[in-house]
């Protein structure tokens, strides 16, 4: 659901550009351990801490990934696009399968399974 929000929500640039969205996503990476905190029981206990820190994942992965497969298409000419949007579905996939192969070391790592 989150995914989809974030989605939804790309026509909303504000300020980013595909000059700074980088910017954006290592922001993004904050909130991993925000998360493993969470998970651990550290600092954040209760359980709406664990839901909001995966929402908010789960909106930045929609809205980061499509604004930066629209932004590398409005960099290349129109004869390119075509190649350009199946490259930049392929990574954008590509990423995905990483981040969830992650997530289970992650997981063995944090949770000790």
């Amino acid at each position: 659901l989150s995914d989809c929000m974030g989605r939804l929500c790309v026509p909303y640039r504000g300020w980013l550009t595909s000059g700074n969205i980088w910017v954006a996503s290592l922001l993004r990476l904050g909130l991993f351990p925000l998360l493993i905190c969470s998970a651990k029981g550290l600092y954040f206990t209760h359980d709406l801490f664990s839901i909001a820190f995966v929402y908010a994942l789960g909106f930045t992965n929609g809205y980061l990934g499509s604004l930066s497969i629209i932004f590398v298409n409005e960099m290349v000419t129109e004869a390119e696009t075509g190649i350009v949007g199946m490259f930049s579905g392929f990574f954008l996939n590509l990423g995905l399968v990483f981040g969830a192969t992650a997530a289970c070391f992650v997981e063995a790592l944090v949770l000790g399974h």
